[in-house]
């Protein structure tokens, strides 16, 4: 009956341990999802330089030349008049040309950038060396967009990693509380170590080695359940894979952290309770 009750105890603490590693995964998980997302939308926003139509060819790959050594920018691409036309024409189905019989659109460039460089000031910076040009007739982005963006996304990383530090909080209490009722069924067995000459160091050495593996597996199975959920979340919204594919190395260490989090914070907690019964008195323990 006692092997019973000990393993019931036992599974208790694992399962809640589980839980917990579990929800604190899935914030993990949500943050690494929240910076791909930032760097999607951020990598989507692009400038549009306009040149004049007698600008020379050899000019515009000059200039394309020298934006893609540029600090920052990730991506240029060329388009002809005649590109601009055609893709015009597809657009509105109708024959442009024709109907107004010369071609209105100008040679041009989109330039790309990395993530950390859409900010409005950099990119204002590289407006002005652009139209300072005599062959660009203008420089064009959505700079309100730019603005916006960065406003947005700097709150809800704001109001996310507020969140996470207090969930992380609130999951070192759980864990801690989960623990020490677990040992209140040893307190007098913990005091009677003592009073027959056990040092603390050998009374709390095996509870935390033990309540540290314990938290070591549920680290584990906690991993074996975020990589079922983010599975079942990409079979549903197969958008999620572009986002997660790119950052595998994160989740792998997501991986690493929760069964490390999970056996270090156990033995923590329980070599605080155990230290914490020993400090009682006798009638405290009552």
């Amino acid at each position: 009956m006692m092997h019973f009750r000990v393993k019931s105890i036992h599974l208790t603490m694992l399962v809640s341990m589980t839980l917990v590693l579990y929800l604190v995964g899935l914030v993990l998980t949500s943050g690494i999802y929240l910076f791909a997302l930032k760097k999607k939308f951020k990598e989507q926003i692009h400038l549009n330089i306009y040149f004049r139509p007698t600008t020379p060819p050899a000019q515009i790959f000059r200039w394309e030349s020298q934006l893609e050594g540029t600090s920052g920018v990730r991506d240029v691409r060329y388009y002809s008049a005649d590109d601009a036309l055609r893709f015009m024409e597809q657009e509105v189905g109708a024959d442009i040309d024709s109907v107004l019989g010369v071609n209105p659109f100008p040679p041009m460039l989109d330039v790309y950038f990395n993530a950390d460089f859409v900010t409005a000031q950099r990119i204002d910076s590289l407006v002005n060396l652009l139209s300072a040009s005599p062959y660009v007739r203008d420089v064009t982005y959505q700079r309100d967009l730019v603005k916006k963006l960065n406003y947005y996304l700097r709150m809800i990383f704001l109001v996310f990693g507020s969140l996470a530090l207090l969930f992380f909080f609130i999951s070192w209490i759980l864990v801690h509380n989960a623990i020490r009722i677990t040992l209140y069924s040893d307190r007098f067995l913990i005091r009677t170590m003592e009073l027959v000459g056990a040092t603390p160091f050998f009374i709390i050495r095996p509870y935390v080695l033990q309540t540290a593996i314990i938290g070591l597996v549920a680290g584990f199975l906690a991993d074996a359940l975020i990589v079922g959920t983010v599975h079942l979340a990409i079979q549903q919204l197969p958008f999620l894979i572009e986002a997660f594919s790119g950052r595998l190395i994160y989740f792998v260490l997501t991986g690493i952290l929760l069964p490390l989090w999970g056996a270090f914070f156990a033995g923590l907690s329980s070599y605080f309770s155990v230290r914490h019964f020993l400090k009682m008195k006798l009638e405290e323990l009552y």
